[in-house]
């Protein structure tokens, strides 16, 4: 700047020297430059700020640069580590692995040798379940009963200490098998025995069966004839009673006689022939009741019938003037009750009628 100002005075000199202006035009001249120079000023101080405006940009440029020329040497060396802990975590992942198959082939090991000596140890439970059954009775009660001392061993007393115990228990059992067996065939014959007798008294009951039931159907003949010789005499009894209070007929006293005497007859056959007998009458009685209520109630729903068919062929009478207004009337419960009740007497009746003796 210093140097600008310079070279413009010294132009003004040589413009003095050369010309002369006069000092109106000098002073426009002087304002002049005095304005370029302000000018000047202000351009200069525009560019010292932008060069102090770019040099800080370069700071600041370097110093991101060595900031990210940081970031990446982190980052590398993050990179780096990471790589490592994977490797790491890979050979321990394999080492784990190694150590899982070796796990499962060492148990897969242990499960077969586990299930050998399970194995094994069945076969000896049942080897020790025979030795048990063919141990002698007297020696386990004393041994129940001898108290175990605390300085004995833990294992388990058994009978058999050498190999001729077991020959000599198998001896004694083949002489008890044989001697069982004789009992078994002597049983089997005795059985066999009975058997037949069985037969024979089944075949004799069964002949006796046969008897008895002829005898029934001979009784049960006898006994309708005789009910029908007194329906006869019954309906003989209507036709030539004149007055109920006259005295039985020669008739009547010889059927009575003739029931005395099947009464008699009837003493000496068998009890369950008597009960089978009476059940038969019994039944018919109820039958014969049965069939009076139903006759009853066909006739009573007949008259029913009769009179709704003549209230229905009746003529109409038509009523004139103010209809007659009636009381209300309540239910009666207690009829309904008691119809209902007498229709589930009935049904129980036919029911128990019904039934097969």
């Amino acid at each position: 700047m210093v140097e600008i100002d310079l070279h413009i005075a010294k132009e003004m000199e040589k413009l003095k020297v050369v010309t002369v202006l006069p000092v109106e035009h000098y002073h426009k001249n002087k304002m002049s430059l005095d304005t370029k120079r302000t000018e000047i000023r202000k351009l200069e101080d525009k560019i010292f700020q932008r060069e102090e405006a770019l040099r800080k940009s370069e700071n600041m440029l370097a110093e991101d640069s060595i900031e990210f020329d940081t970031f990446l040497k982190n980052n590398d060396e993050k990179v780096q580590e990471a790589l490592k802990r994977a490797e790491y975590q890979t050979k321990l992942k394999q080492d784990k692995v190694a150590e899982a198959a070796r796990l499962q082939a060492t148990t897969a090991h242990l499960k077969r040798d586990l299930s050998k000596y399970q194995d094994q140890l069945e076969d000896c439970k049942k080897y020790k379940d025979f030795l048990v059954g063919v141990t002698p009775k007297e020696w386990l009660i004393d041994i129940q009963d001898k108290p175990i001392a605390p300085s004995d061993t833990p294992e388990e007393r058994m009978y058999f200490q050498r190999p001729g115990q077991l020959l000599e228990a198998f001896n004694n059992l083949e002489v008890k098998n044989l001697t069982l067996m004789q009992d078994c065939q002597d049983s089997e014959k005795a059985l066999e025995d009975l058997r037949n007798k069985l037969r024979e008294t089944r075949d004799a009951n069964d002949s006796k069966i046969t008897n008895l039931r002829t005898q029934l159907e001979n009784l049960t003949a006898s006994l309708k004839a005789e009910d029908e010789l007194h329906a006869g005499l019954h309906d003989k009894i209507k036709v030539i009673m004149v007055d109920r209070k006259s005295e039985y007929t020669s008739e009547e006293i010889a059927e009575k006689s003739r029931l005395e005497e099947n009464v008699l007859q009837l003493e000496g056959a068998p009890n369950d022939l008597i009960e089978q007998t009476e059940k038969v009458r019994e039944k018919e009685r109820r039958l014969h009741v049965r069939f009076a209520r139903l006759e009853k109630a066909r006739l009573e729903q007949e008259r029913r019938a009769l009179k709704s068919l003549e209230r229905s062929q009746a003529p109409v009478h038509k009523r004139t003037g103010k209809p007659i207004m009636f009381r209300s009337v309540l239910v009666k419960n207690r009829k309904e009750k008691a119809t209902a009740s007498e229709n589930d007497e009935e049904n129980a009746l036919e029911g128990f009628l019904e039934r097969a003796y």
